[in-house]
């Protein structure tokens, strides 16, 4: 699970050109919303892995 240390300052960097019309916000997930994200990623490849051979 995915998770951000107490006391860490974090940076976010952008690779590419940076579109002024683009808004970046953070958000708090709780721990079933990122399970739930984290299944369905698995699921997709395991679906993408399936199809591909």
């Amino acid at each position: 699970m995915a998770a951000l240390v107490a006391g860490v300052q974090y940076g976010l960097t952008s690779h590419g050109q940076f579109n002024e019309n683009k808004s970046l916000i953070f958000v708090k997930l709780t721990d079933s919303a990122i399970r739930a994200i984290e299944e369905y990623l698995k699921n997709k490849v395991s679906q993408f892995l399936i199809n591909f051979i």
